[in-house]
């Protein structure tokens, strides 16, 4: 089964955003109610049981994740019955883990006062609290979990998403209600299972409707359950890594500092936890694809589509750090009140936190895609160890900052700098993990100037972040920051990459995705153009006397002396494959050095009567210009390509979209044809440059051949 990757990526995103919108919403909305009818400690309990509770998930070891894992490959040939298998298997692994979690929990029980220092609410019961927290838990476990992972292998988000709204919708009308008119904790607690059977139960019934083919039977072959049994070691150690990041955090704080900074240090991982969640819509609508586009395509095209990704990915990651740093104090003075607004060095600290946690989000889903969990175990033991011991000793000595620090050196150390290398070792052997690190340190550069230029605006033209001022003063602030952080850091953002290689390649690779984008963002550009008043240099552009010696110099799209030059409705950079080929071919065959792409580009628009809008008659009349010769073939063989080329002749292939390149309508240069393989020059790509491709596979993709010859 070929996923359409594309059409549920957009419905994903669509109701993932629903989703997440309404998620944040209501945590705010229960949240604020907490701490302004029951009070602070309350939340802080919340936070504390919370993050136990997610400890105690661990016991889950990451059996979900292998077992979605090993239905991408099934799901993709079309075998049901393994399927079906999986899914037998997912149902009795999760009712033994629900039960583990159970007793886990029960075992907890003597310790409960030992995890708060000071004193808790008044008339509170601390395990009846527990015990309802722990009920909610297990049932999360006990029943119908197997459905859901059919859905998720199946890129089918959105189902989830819709059983989700339905849920968490009921439960925040009774949670509100309880609290506006019994303020009774425990039956706001209460709620909980009731609304996650019904959450289950809306799940399975979308999934019978949806996929009736999908039911828990029949027996996996041993070779996939030791192959499960491998990817759910990695996948758990890799889980204490995430769990220790987080949920010890607020134990810690618990411990060191009370409920009321528990409370505290929730609120502002709060912040960053919805704005993560709101982009994680993104990694997560696209998550299911990529294990498709893994078991389907090739490691060049996968690796390009990850830089792609992670270029967009984390400049959207700058421009939200960029707008946590100056909005976050303000707002959290006007929610909760000055009392419970943190230092302005903490607030940083929670923003770096956020930026690197991103760093690594990318690059998960291709080590999820791929199942390396198990040789990344090291990598996560290391992470907890080192993140349990620094949380001790710093948060002990230095409080809530000790704890941020704790986990901001952990994160870089064993997450960055030691786990990235492994994705390189064992998925992407041909590419290099130093260029990896090398774009990173760029966009982190970028942030760190994008965040640093926003705040200074913000100061300009706000003044500073008064925690003492009135409401009407803060929420004024507040919308003035807002249309600033609005504005400023895409236009930074724009002006640092809109003439790079990774900008000119991502951009065209995300319209074609989300086509409503398009529009918006071209009115952007030209906006941003105004704004910045660039414009192109006028004249010509010439060669590097390297290029200019070259007998076939071999040039690039994305060049930034004509990359953003215009060309058919866009730029040579984004959609000027033939131009550049031209370009190549006139300077190849006739030595025309002034020949280049920008004025090939400016030829056709010059000239649009003359030649008209189809490419064949542009081509036609371009290399008239030049006392070319040109002829257009469907199909060529072996035999033609080696005496064309070895005539001095110039081939130019049209191919259409697979392995090769990911869109139809791009073109290439043929160099040089052996017995079987040939080298193509790709102006959109120097890997493709480099490496030789089978012949075969060129003529099974190419919708066909101009050669180009002296007239």
């Amino acid at each position: 089964m070929k996923l359409a990757t594309t059409k549920n990526a957009k419905r994903n995103i669509s109701y993932g955003l629903a989703y997440k919108l309404f998620q944040v919403l209501s945590q705010f909305l229960l949240r604020s109610c907490l701490i302004y009818i029951l009070g602070p400690a309350y939340l802080g309990i919340d936070g504390l049981f919370a993050s136990v509770l997610k400890v105690l998930s661990m016991a889950e070891l990451g059996v979900g994740g292998a077992i979605i894992f090993s239905m991408y490959k099934p799901i993709a040939d079309d075998d049901t019955e393994t399927v079906c298998a999986l899914m037998a298997l997912f149902r009795r692994l999760y009712r033994i883990i629900g039960l583990v979690v159970l007793a886990l929990g029960l075992s907890l029980l003597p310790f409960l006062p030992r995890l708060i220092k000071g004193s808790v609410p008044d008339g509170l019961n601390l395990t009846a609290l527990y015990l309802l927290y722990l009920v909610n838990t297990v049932l999360s476990y006990m029943v119908v979990t197997y459905k859901e992972s059919v859905l998720w292998a199946l890129q089918r988000d959105d189902l989830v998403n819709k059983a989700l709204l339905i849920s968490q919708g009921t439960l925040l009308a009774f949670q509100i209600a309880i609290l506006f008119l019994w303020k009774n904790y425990y039956l706001f607690l209460l709620v909980n299972p009731i609304c996650t059977l019904l959450y289950k139960g809306v799940v399975y019934a979308l999934c019978e409707k949806f996929f009736p083919q999908f039911q828990p039977h029949g027996q996996i072959a041993p070779e996939l359950k030791r192959d499960i049994v491998i990817r759910t070691s990695g996948i758990f150690i890799s889980h204490l890594s995430t769990t220790t990041r987080t949920s010890f955090d607020s134990v810690f704080t618990a411990a060191f500092l009370g409920l009321v900074m528990t409370a505290v240090y929730n609120n502002y991982l709060y912040i960053i936890l919805a704005v993560t969640g709101l982009m994680r819509i993104l990694t997560e609508s696209v998550r299911a694809g990529i294990g498709n586009s893994v078991a389907l395509n090739s490691l060049r095209r996968n690796y390009h589509d990850m830089e792609k990704m992670n270029f967009l990915f984390m400049s959207l990651s700058g421009w939200a750090s960029a707008c946590i740093l100056c909005l976050v104090q303000p707002f959290m003075c006007l929610w909760v009140g000055a009392r419970l607004v943190l230092p302005v060095g903490s607030a940083l600290l929670f923003v770096l936190y956020f930026y690197l946690l991103r760093i690594g989000d990318i690059r998960s889903l291709y080590v999820n895609a791929t199942g390396i969990w198990w040789e990344l175990r090291y990598r996560a033991i290391l992470e907890s160890a080192s993140n349990i011991l620094l949380n001790y000793f710093l948060g002990k000595r230095m409080g809530l900052p000790g704890i941020l620090l704790a986990t901001i050196i952990s994160l870089v150390l064993f997450n960055i700098l030691y786990g990235s290398p492994f994705l390189f070792r064992l998925y992407f052997k041909e590419q290099r993990v130093t260029d990896y690190f090398g774009q990173q340190a760029v966009y982190l550069a970028a942030a760190a100037a994008c965040c640093a230029v926003t705040a200074g605006a913000c100061i300009f033209l706000t003044g500073p972040c008064v925690l003492e001022g009135t409401k009407a003063a803060l929420v004024v602030q507040l919308v003035l920051r807002t249309c600033i952080c609005c504005v400023i850091p895409p236009l930074c953002y724009w002006l640092f990459f809109h003439r790079s290689r990774m900008y000119i390649l991502s951009l065209p690779w995300l319209l074609d995705r989300m086509p409503l984008l398009k529009r918006g963002l071209g009115k952007t550009e030209a906006v941003f153009r105004r704004m910045a008043r660039v414009k192109a240099a006028p004249g010509r552009t010439s060669l590097t006397e390297a290029e200019a010696a070259a007998p076939l110099p071999l040039l690039k799209q994305w060049d930034s002396r004509w990359g953003t030059r215009p060309y058919g409705g866009s730029s040579i950079g984004i959609s000027g494959s033939l131009p550049v080929c031209l370009s190549i071919a006139v300077m190849s065959l006739q030595g025309k050095r002034s020949c280049t792409p920008d004025a090939v580009a400016a030829f056709r628009e010059t000239c649009r009567e003359a030649a008209g809008d189809e490419e064949a008659a542009f081509i036609k009349s371009f290399v008239r210009q030049h006392s070319l010769h040109a002829e257009w073939t469907e199909r060529l063989s072996a035999e033609q390509a080696r005496s064309s080329l070895g005539a001095g002749d110039v081939l130019i292939c049209l191919l259409d979209a697979g392995k090769l390149v990911d869109d139809a309508g791009h073109f290439v240069l043929m160099t040089d044809l052996d017995q079987e393989t040939a080298a193509v020059h790709d102006p959109l790509s120097a890997a493709r440059t480099i490496e030789r491709v089978s012949f075969p596979a060129l003529q099974e993709q190419a919708l066909g051949w101009w050669l180009l010859s002296k007239a």
